[in-house]
């Protein structure tokens, strides 16, 4: 009755009734909201999961153009390398460096490499290279301190005349020394 005091309208009787369903009717109503509800929510789902696959398809479709991009820009390379140095020696000796470069990129590698028509002499020269010296003597800058401590045990085992066996790794370090 307090609200429609405010209203330019006169109420002289109201009059209130509840009316209830029967409980059958009530529960029916009330599962066929459920339904819906339930029916809403996969829909809803639906429409969710189809979003996500359209997504997924653009980043795909992405990365697709991404690899295509990538392989066309390599073959264009290939051409290039193929037409305008086709027949370089010196581009294929780089290209060979490179390659074996990144090889020995990994931990205790090394790579000597030398053609095979190469003498013995040019071989030697080549291992007493100092980065390679470096390389054999890792433990310091003094490797002459090792070739005398080895020295030493050559002649150890020259005046013990032991077996051959020891005799021989003493001539290696022997070899290795001079």
């Amino acid at each position: 009755m307090e609200m429609a005091k405010a209203t330019p309208l006169l109420v002289e009787d109201l009059d209130m009734t509840n009316y209830d369903w029967p409980n059958a009717i009530t529960n029916a109503q009330e599962d066929l909201v459920k339904i819906q509800l339930k029916e809403a929510a996969a829909l809803a789902q639906v429409k969710a999961d189809l979003a996500k696959a359209e997504g997924d398809l653009k980043v795909e479709n992405a990365r697709k153009l991404v690899e295509l991009t990538k392989a066309s820009a390599v073959a264009e390379s290939i051409d290039i390398i193929k037409n305008k140095l086709a027949g370089s020696p010196e581009y294929l000796m780089w290209h060979q460096i490179r390659v074996m470069g990144e090889a020995a990129m990994g931990p205790n590698n090394c790579f000597i490499l030398y053609p095979y028509n190469t003498d013995a002499s040019q071989v030697r020269d080549l291992i007493r290279n100092a980065n390679l010296t470096q390389m054999e003597h890792p433990d310091g800058p003094h490797p002459e301190i090792k070739k005398a401590a080895a020295a030493e045990k050559l002649l150890e085992a020259e005046k013990a005349d032991e077996t051959p066996a020891v005799l021989q790794t003493a001539k290696v370090i022997k070899k290795i020394n001079k």
